[in-house]
């Protein structure tokens, strides 16, 4: 991952867990539903 100095974080890689795979959009889902908003957009890519 790299940090530019907007303070945004770049990072690519590979999932080769499904299961944490869900998990991560299992946490964005409970944000969204307790009423969060993130300081920025949140985008999940697989």
């Amino acid at each position: 991952a790299k940090v530019l100095e907007d303070g945004r974080i770049y990072g690519r890689g590979t999932q080769d867990m499904k299961s944490v795979s869900i998990q991560y959009i299992e946490a964005v889902h409970r944000l969204k539903a307790s009423g969060f908003v993130p300081k920025r957009n949140v985008h999940l890519l697989f």
